[in-house]
């Protein structure tokens, strides 16, 4: 659970890119090591059909560690490791929630009530009250 972790004021980005098995591979051993171990890894294809593979660290994982896990997948100049930009990730994420239409009503947050069309009765929710759990899923 995110709650049993403590707070990470920098976080670490491990990436590999390559054909798709050998990014798979890297996320796989990624994934399954201990020291360092990740917070969370990825696979994604890219745009010009090519795999990345990146594991996220609460601290700046040890090269020669690195190097052992990825040691039967990846050449060691196609492994990246740099810092990841601090980013208000709750503010990113409110920029990208469109007022939901559903019939003459539109729900939206505060900050994209004034996107509601004309004609439209907004609906206006805080974003942390529309997904607020209930207080028996909290307890």
């Amino acid at each position: 659970m995110a709650g049993d972790r403590p707070a990470v004021d920098t976080l670490w980005q491990v990436t590999v890119e390559g054909p798709e098995a050998v990014a798979a591979a890297a996320a796989d051993a990624l994934a399954a090591a201990s020291d360092p171990a990740a917070l969370s890894t990825q696979l994604f294809e890219q745009p010009d059909m090519t795999w990345r593979a990146s594991a996220l660290y609460a601290a700046e994982p040890d090269a020669d560690a690195l190097a052992d896990i990825l040691l039967d997948h990846v050449s060691g100049d196609a492994v990246a490791v740099e810092v990841v930009p601090p980013r208000d990730w709750v503010a990113d994420s409110v920029k990208s929630l469109e007022p939901v239409l559903a019939g003459r009503f539109a729900v939206a947050i505060p900050e994209r009530a004034r996107d509601v069309q004309n004609g439209t009765t907004p609906i206006v929710v805080e974003a942390a009250q529309a997904i607020r759990a209930p207080p028996s899923a909290v307890s």
